[in-house]
């Protein structure tokens, strides 16, 4: 985050034996939160493919006419 307006969350991962008992909402809630706190207004993410669901449990919406990029 440039603690300002914008932040990026990437690379939220759990342990696999870990997961179902709430770790990855508390960390994503939890940065959320933090980032209101300090007035950053624009959070985005690029999930893994099979995460949709979980993120849009958290509010998370799929950006319409945006197309994520990468340098290859």
């Amino acid at each position: 985050s440039d603690l300002c307006s914008d932040a990026y969350i990437q690379d939220i991962a759990v342990l696999s034996a870990y997961r179902k008992f709430g770790i990855g909402t508390l960390i994503v809630t939890f940065l959320i939160q933090e980032l209101k706190r300090r007035g950053v207004d624009w959070i985005g993410l690029i999930g893994e493919p099979g995460t949709r669901s979980f993120y849009e449990k958290l509010g998370f919406r799929q950006m319409k006419d945006h197309i994520p990029f990468k340098l290859e």
